[in-house]
C-alpha cells in the first residue's frame, strides 16, 4: 500500500473518547477541516477530519452509528507517524485486544460488541486472524451475532468470506440477517 492510501483504524476505549481526542489533536497541531453529523441514511453519526498544516495526514474521528462505537482512522503520507502517536497518546484497543475480545466472548452481547471491533480494526487486505473472527460470527447460532458480522464485513467485503454472506442472504432463518445480507450482496453486484 503507498503513502497516500495508507489508513489505519484504531477503535478508542470508552469513556470519554471524543474528549480524549480532541485534546490530542490540540496537543499535535491537528486543525478541523471537515465535519459531517448524521443525515438520512448515512450510518455516521459523526465524522470530524483534523489535518496537519502540510497537509500530509488526515486524523477522521468517526462516531459509527451501525458499530455504536467511535474510531480514529488516520490516512495521508505520515499516516504511520501519526498512528504511533496515537497507540502512544490515546487508549485504544490493541489488535491482540480486538482479537482476544473476540476468542473470549461468551455472551451475545459480547459477541456482538467484540465481531463489530474485528470488522473496524480489520486491513483492507484480509489476514487469517480477522477473517477467521469474522467468518466465525458469520456463523454463530446467535442470529444478532450473525447480523453484527455483517456489519463487520461490511467495512471490509472480503472476496474470501462472500460466498457465506452470499449463503445468508439465501437460507438465513433470521429475517434480518436475510435482509442484511441481500443489502451487502446487491451492494457489492
Amino acid at each position: 500500500m503507498n503513502a497516500m492510501s495508507q489508513r489505519i483504524r484504531y477503535i478508542i476505549k470508552p469513556p470519554g473518547a471524543y474528549t480524549a481526542f480532541r485534546e490530542f489533536a490540540r496537543q499535535h497541531g491537528l486543525r478541523i477541516v471537515d465535519k459531517v453529523e448524521r443525515e438520512a441514511r448515512n450510518p455516521i453519526a459523526l465524522q470530524e477530519v483534523f489535518g496537519n498544516a502540510d497537509r500530509t495526514v488526515g486524523v477522521h474521528y468517526i462516531e459509527d452509528g451501525l458499530a455504536e462505537m467511535p474510531y480514529i482512522q488516520v490516512v495521508g503520507p505520515q499516516a504511520e507517524h501519526f498512528a504511533r502517536l496515537v497507540e502512544a497518546n490515546l487508549p485504544v484497543y490493541s489488535a491482540d485486544e480486538v482479537l482476544a475480545a473476540w476468542d473470549s466472548a461468551s455472551s451475545v452481547d459480547d459477541k456482538i460488541d467484540a465481531v463489530l471491533r474485528v470488522g473496524l480494526a480489520a486491513n483492507p487486505t484480509p489476514s487469517p486472524s480477522y477473517l477467521g473472527r469474522i467468518r466465525a460470527g458469520l456463523l454463530d447460532a446467535a442470529p444478532e451475532v450473525r447480523s453484527a458480522a455483517l456489519t463487520a464485513y461490511s467495512y471490509h467485503p472480503w472476496s474470501e468470506l462472500r460466498d457465506v454472506v452470499e449463503q445468508i442472504a439465501r437460507q438465513d432463518v433470521d429475517e434480518d440477517a436475510r435482509e442484511r445480507a441481500r443489502v451487502i450482496v446487491d451492494a457489492l453486484t
